[in-house]
């Protein structure tokens, strides 16, 4: 993996997390190490518009583009009306993320943020070595830490889609 890294012009990640530090600080942690072992990544993060991450990822030196996405509110109906409007226009957005930006890996460490990024990125794959970014996965496997998703519930929301859990 470190020789195919160092082979390449340019690494492109996007790293989704966000809404607490919980996994603001990973995500930055992750950026840093890659960063010291690797000069030729170019990161960017994805959080949620109005969110922490939309001042601390860009104050530790890094690119943030924030999607308008958030969880359901207990007892605001009203509130949570809005929410498939915000998930259908950050689907768009994260489609439109991975095409202009072309990543070669999509980290996500939780958040509302990482669910439409990473949902995406699950539905893109490169074709060949050279080739541009192409619809559907095979080329990206997705692995799921299961301390990070709601215990003992991680094979059961992720066993179709996940490579390893």
């Amino acid at each position: 993996m470190t020789r195919q890294i160092e082979d390449m012009k340019q690494l492109k990640i996007i790293i989704s997390g966000g809404g607490s530090g919980g996994h603001i600080f990973p995500a930055v942690a992750i950026a840093k190490s890659l960063k010291q072992k690797h000069q030729n990544i170019d990161f960017l993060f994805v959080g949620a518009k109005d969110k922490m991450e939309m001042e601390k990822i860009p104050n530790e030196g890094f690119k943030i583009v924030g999607l308008w996405i958030s969880g359901f509110h207990r007892g605001e109906i009203l509130r949570n009306l809005l929410f498939p409007f915000k998930l259908i226009l950050s689907l768009i957005k994260s489609i439109l993320l991975i095409i202009n930006f072309k990543p070669n890996l999509v980290i996500g460490t939780g958040g509302f943020a990482s669910g439409p990024i990473l949902y995406i990125a699950s539905k893109f794959k490169k074709n060949d070595q050279k080739s541009d970014l192409m619809m559907s996965c095979h080329a990206c496997k997705t692995y799921v830490h299961e301390s990070l998703v709601i215990q003992n519930k991680g094979l059961y929301f992720c066993s179709k889609e996940c490579a390893n859990l």
